[in-house]
């Protein structure tokens, strides 16, 4: 998980901590293009940011159900599982809905239960799994 999406900040003062603060080797590793934290250089940039690892946020999952196309072809309304009702497809209200945002929408249907994600700080859900290969299923 991307540390700077769990504590709200930019990759640019994540790296910036990490140049000034950590050692490479003993704080982070780099494999191929990627930049990999400890444990150790985790916990020292949490102590750096003055956050302890009970106030980070976690990634929040939920199920959607897919009751809107939008014309945007990214993104589709849906509601929480939880309060779906078959019957109401085209009467919810704006309030109920939340945007999930996925890479094509050509596959999904309404009434379809999709796995979301969404990453503190960010607006708009994410998909938390791959794109149905089938229209309606998985």
């Amino acid at each position: 998980m991307d540390l700077a999406k769990r504590l709200g900040l930019t990759r640019g003062r994540v790296r910036i901590a990490r140049q000034r603060y950590l050692q490479e080797g003993e704080g982070w590793t780099r494999k191929g293009n990627k930049i990999l934290l400890t444990h150790a250089g985790v916990e020292k940039l949490l102590g750096v940011f003055q956050v302890s690892q009970e106030e980070v946020p976690e990634t929040e999952y939920v199920d959607l159900v897919v009751v809107r196309f939008w014309t945007n072809p990214r993104l589709l309304g849906c509601v929480y599982a939880k309060d779906y009702q078959a019957a109401e497809l085209r009467n919810y209200l704006p309030a109920k809905l939340v945007n999930l945002t996925v890479r094509e929408t050509k596959n999904f249907k309404r009434g379809m239960l999709v796995p979301a994600k969404k990453h503190p700080g960010e607006a708009l859900w994410s998909l938390a799994c791959k794109l149905p290969r089938y229209p309606g299923r998985f």
